[in-house]
């Protein structure tokens, strides 16, 4: 099922959190299984915070980004601040 895989990409994640296949996998499992784009932003911000040099992470969130909300100037220089 889609939530085992979900699941078990999680726990690849927490063996090797750098994994960019794996992130990307997750991405097409998490679109299937239709999580919330905003749970998926909240586990990336958790990767992000364990190891904030965790690029694999920042490149998920920033697929992510676009889908909470559209990308204007306000929202670019948020996340700048």
């Amino acid at each position: 099922s889609l939530e085992h895989e979900l699941e078990l990409c999680k726990k690849m994640l927490m063996a090797d959190e750098r994994n960019f296949h794996c992130w990307n996998y997750r991405r097409w499992v998490a679109e299937r299984a239709g999580v919330a784009p905003q749970d998926e932003l909240d586990f990336a911000k958790e990767k992000i915070l364990y190891n904030f040099s965790n690029y694999s992470a920042w490149h998920y969130r920033s697929k992510l980004l676009p889908r909470l909300a559209p990308l204007t100037a306000s929202t670019l220089a948020s996340e700048l601040e």
